[in-house]
């Protein structure tokens, strides 16, 4: 578990993992990173407790968000693995038993997952399910996940096999905003995934580095971590990780939205050079790009 400044979640956070109903024993590794508010008291109101499950972690300084989940990941000592925030929770206390009993049950997978509901911050009124559409696989591969673009797999959801966990870390995973989807394709190479249907988990949104981080950043950072994979799998997925236009095209409109128009006529020109014909045939984007600049569309 890795958290920064939720000391009004992660009461709920802890308490989900607790009680967790399992035939087997599991350690909780809390990573509060250098949290500016009451969170480390909170952790360590629990670890006081729970002094044989919960081991906490207490940074001294900030390292952000991927460093902090890599080295906490690193610290876990079990045979699998569970990752959730600080401020998500699980909601089916069977969770970790239904996720144990399918991995020891199938060897080939180096992870599974289930459904989870979105809320905005404390609003849980209006349940919002993740999962739109349910993989055509049960069980799956690397090439079925990078063919079909790297598809969303709530990480807050997810159980995996510790080995399957990159080692050594390569370099510019360090660098990564995207981390989640990043470490899906990095498990992939070490088995297959499987989906259950069911819902295990709430997601808070708009509390973490999505929202406080531009936009374009996130984007940037997108268009290099793309290379970084193309070059990490020998460019064998390049017509999906070697394709950036659609990025490039919204860091475009990003900056026509904020009336940032001399970068936003840069990034125009990249989609042109990037690819020209893809970029004029692409009327929806035209439209966004003149609706963002005339007509004041919000479209980030």
């Amino acid at each position: 578990m890795i958290t920064y400044n939720h000391e009004k979640y992660i009461r709920k956070a802890i308490e989900s993992v607790i009680c967790q109903k399992t035939d087997f024993r599991f350690e909780i590794v809390i990573s509060d990173d250098a949290s500016t508010d009451n969170t480390s008291a909170v952790i360590r109101s629990y670890q006081e407790k729970h002094p044989e499950m919960i081991k906490p972690v207490y940074n001294k300084v900030n390292k952000g968000a991927t460093l902090n989940a890599i080295e906490t990941m690193q610290r876990c000592t079990g045979k699998y693995m569970a990752v959730l925030e600080g401020d998500d929770y699980w909601s089916d206390k069977n969770k970790l038993q239904k996720q144990f009993d399918l991995m020891e049950a199938h060897p080939d997978l180096a992870f599974c997952y289930t459904n989870a509901s979105s809320f905005s911050n404390d609003d849980e009124s209006d349940l919002q399910t993740v999962i739109k559409s349910k993989p055509s696989e049960q069980k799956f591969d690397l090439d079925y996940y990078i063919g079909n673009h790297c598809f969303f797999i709530p990480t807050l959801t997810m159980f995996v096999r510790r080995n399957a966990f990159p080692d050594p870390v390569p370099y510019w995973l360090y660098q990564a905003f995207s981390l989640d989807w990043t470490l899906c394709t990095l498990y992939l190479t070490k088995g297959m995934a499987a989906y259950i249907d069911c819902n295990t988990a709430r997601y808070r949104q708009q509390v973490g580095i999505s929202s406080s981080t531009p936009y374009s950043q996130i984007m940037k950072n997108g268009i290099q971590l793309a290379k970084n994979l193309d070059k990490h799998f020998n460019y064998k997925y390049h017509h999906v990780f070697g394709d950036n236009l659609w990025r490039h095209k919204n860091i475009c409109i990003y900056y026509f939205q904020k009336k940032k128009f001399m970068r936003g006529i840069y990034w125009f020109f990249s989609c042109f050079f990037y690819n020209p014909y893809r970029t004029f045939k692409d009327v929806y984007f035209l439209k966004t790009l003149y609706k963002v600049t005339f007509q004041g569309l919000e479209a980030f």
